[in-house]
């Protein structure tokens, strides 16, 4: 039986929203800090492009979804589902956040000439730190993110190897209603056949439609920097998000790849609150 039949409480993420508790703190849940928010939440899912924002002092945000992937390599079928790709994001300081990230359940099926091979287990989980700079003279906002997977996920789904990053966040509003982000990320990859170094890009654009709704639009790419069976990988994706309140958001995206490379189709949708 798939991992998301045996694992229903998944689903019972969005309650673990409590917020309205501690509304009367002196400090932040996490005992220092202001009690009260000083920005808007802005979350590093759904898209590939991680915000520049970090999570306000002693306050905690967590951001989770489930994702969908298709894929078809030469008749080589394969679909794989992740849930619930947890990300736990703690304001230490101003300007600085802890990040602890955790894979989730995967669950992966592959067809070939009639001939099916399933694989599931836990993935692995990832620890690092976001730092936010100062906005600039020409208006972006900038921030770093340095962080590694840990391989303690089932060697099925997961990597058996530390996978340290380097990630460089750009933001900035072009106008009233219309924001533009980029990552350039690198990343030292375990391969099929080696580790190598892997260089990344995002270029991503978004809109409110509404004081609730958003919209963005996004192109990703991972590029190798050395001689591997691992080639250039190009996806563009799009979707919304949901405010239900000013600590509360949904959301919901959808994807294709642009080349052989990338997986064919990829979807999922997910919560995301701080407190």
């Amino acid at each position: 039986m798939a991992f998301y039949k045996k694992f229903p409480f998944v689903v019972a993420v969005p309650f673990l929203y409590i917020s309205p508790m501690i509304a009367k703190a002196e400090t932040g849940p996490l005992g220092f800090g202001s009690p009260q928010f000083s920005e808007d939440m802005e979350t590093d899912r759904p898209d590939f492009s991680e915000g520049t924002k970090t999570v306000e002092a002693g306050h905690l945000q967590i951001e989770a979804g489930y994702t969908f992937t298709d894929n078809n390599d030469g008749g080589v079928i394969t679909e794989s589902h992740a849930v619930p790709g947890v990300l736990v994001r703690i304001g230490l300081a101003p300007k600085y956040e802890l990040r602890i990230g955790w894979q989730g359940f995967i669950d992966s099926e592959t067809t070939s000439s009639g001939d099916n091979a399933q694989s599931d287990g836990v993935g692995d989980m990832s620890i690092g730190t976001k730092f936010r700079l100062q906005e600039n003279d020409a208006g972006w906002d900038v921030s770093s993110i340095i962080e590694t997977s840990l391989p303690v996920g089932d060697d099925e789904v997961a990597s058996d190897k530390h996978e340290p990053a380097v990630k460089l966040l750009f933001a900035k509003d072009l106008s009233s209603d219309l924001s533009f982000a980029t990552n350039l990320n690198a990343t030292y990859v375990s391969g099929s056949t080696e580790r190598y170094y892997e260089l990344a890009a995002s270029a991503s654009f978004g809109t409110d439609l509404t004081d609730t709704i958003g919209l963005f639009l996004e192109y990703y790419g991972q590029f190798p920097l050395e001689n591997v069976p691992e080639e250039n990988l190009h996806t563009l994706n799009g979707g919304l998000t949901l405010a239900l309140d000013e600590n509360l958001q949904l959301d919901a995206f959808v994807g294709t790849g642009l080349n052989a490379e990338a997986d064919d189709f990829f979807t999922g949708f997910g919560v995301s609150f701080r407190m």
